[in-house]
């Protein structure tokens, strides 16, 4: 890893892995006319209650900033064979959960019973997210007749990106769930926003108290 980032009150904690390229964007594609904004993510959490350690494991949480989601990338002149997103997100997601399970030895002497890890790409690429109506993608040269193109800062990149299967998933729908991972890729120029903004949301925090 590049970075690793702590918020102030040592309750968070953001991955970065820095990519430098020139000249180029990276497209992030969105089947709908409209973006969506979102505010989930999942991340690692630890969490130590009155009675030891109660969660250690990823989850689902709200947080901002929020931003567009998408599970497709497309970056130009790039081996599709070996897609490079999927690929360093795919390794951000694994230093992720190896960094918190160094740190869990030292989650009773924590002042904090709440610990989240989060993954992230910082770029200095431009990001473009492409909106359109699947029914207009053509089946015959497999080109999109109506697209809006938007520059953003942000965006959540959701994907199938871990081969780790838990022993505790019973069916199929459980298994694709638990492979998903969200790493947010940031542009260069925006990772300061990015910074003070990002907060997990109070209530996500006591939602995932009341379940444990």
């Amino acid at each position: 890893m590049d970075l690793i980032l702590e918020n102030q009150y040592q309750t968070s904690v953001l991955l970065i892995e820095c990519k430098r390229v020139l000249n180029t964007s990276w497209t992030f594609l969105n089947p709908k006319t409209q973006i969506d904004l979102r505010t989930h993510a999942k991340g690692w959490v630890s969490f130590v209650g009155n009675d030891g350690l109660k969660c250690f494991d990823w989850r689902e949480v709200s947080l901002d900033p929020a931003s567009a989601e998408s599970a497709y990338c497309v970056v130009p002149g790039e081996d599709r064979s070996k897609p490079l997103l999927e690929r360093v997100a795919a390794e951000v997601v694994s230093a992720t959960e190896a960094f918190a399970g160094e740190e869990k030895r030292f989650l009773g002497d924590s002042i904090s019973q709440f610990r989240s890890y989060f993954s992230a790409i910082v770029t200095t690429a431009k990001l473009m997210t492409c909106s359109f109506s699947p029914d207009q993608i053509s089946i015959t040269d497999g080109k999109i007749s109506a697209q809006e193109f938007q520059e953003v800062d942000f965006v959540r990149f959701r994907k199938q990106l871990s081969t780790h299967i838990p022993n505790s998933i019973t069916s199929l729908q459980a298994l694709a769930h638990a492979k998903e991972h969200t790493v947010f890729v940031i542009q260069a120029e925006a990772l300061v926003k990015f910074l003070g903004n990002f907060e997990i949301h109070e209530n996500s925090i006591k939602n995932l108290a009341r379940r444990l």
